[in-house]
């Protein structure tokens, strides 16, 4: 499994703060995931699509603009009637599913990923000059580059948190089991200024749009557990099984 660099961290009593900027190869993505997320699943493409693959993969290595950052908040409480937690004077709506998941936290880490605005500004070149099929493993890798990003920088909280004899929870973000997306703006108004560079539009979409954004739990009586696809009617969700 990769590992993340040391980053740049944040420290005062009451707040812990840390930044981090990846190069392409650190995040280990691999020809068979690009294939599988592009639904090569029981059988593989023919050569010209992994020749196409291979070509973009190492294209990507040139991309300067992989980021992530979480900032641990320790003041919380919890609403289990409403289904809602206070981080510090905000509060989130976050629906049951994600509320049983991070009820016994006893502090919440907020996090954002991106993967910069190039593997989308590439995907869209290639899909003008007509290669809708080389803009679709943009667009897939582009997604994958998040989701790794957002893996290296989890690996690095579990870290730290297992110095304090804590674990964490899995990653949850606005959109996810109901909780609903606009919160985004809520989200982002604890992460003021993020070293991330993301911005939000109204209607609460990211830009870049291959960026991420939520919350991990960190306690002592929590657990990271499978994704629970089925009691979430989200269809597209980049964590869906099946």
């Amino acid at each position: 499994m990769p590992h993340a660099p040391e980053g740049k961290l944040i420290q005062f009593v009451d707040m812990v703060y840390k930044t981090f900027q990846f190069e392409f190869r650190q995040l280990g993505i691999t020809m068979s995931q690009v294939q599988n997320d592009m639904g090569y699943r029981e059988e593989a493409p023919d050569s010209s699509v992994t020749d196409l693959i291979s070509d973009v993969l190492k294209d990507c290595e040139t991309l300067n603009n992989i980021k992530a950052e979480y900032r641990i908040f320790r003041e919380i409480t919890f609403d289990s009637e409403l289904k809602r937690i206070r981080i510090e004077r905000t509060d989130f709506d976050i629906n049951k599913t994600v509320f049983a998941q991070l009820r016994k936290s006893e502090s919440i880490a907020i996090f954002l990923s991106t993967a910069g605005e190039d593997t989308a500004a590439r995907g869209r070149e290639a899909a003008n000059e007509g290669d809708l099929l080389r803009g679709f493993i943009y667009d897939v890798i582009g997604s994958e580059i998040v989701e790794a990003a957002g893996e290296l920088m989890h690996n690095d909280l579990d870290n730290r948190m297992a110095s304090e004899g804590m674990v964490t929870t899995n990653r949850f973000n606005p959109g996810y089991c109901g909780w609903d997306v606009t919160e985004q703006h809520k989200l982002f108004s604890l992460m003021a200024d993020n070293y991330c560079g993301i911005r939000l539009t109204e209607s609460a979409l990211m830009d870049p749009v291959k960026s991420g954004s939520g919350f991990i739990g960190i306690g002592k009586s929590i657990k990271r557990v499978p994704y629970t696809c089925s009691f979430c009617d989200m269809k597209n969700c980049f964590y869906r099984r099946g």
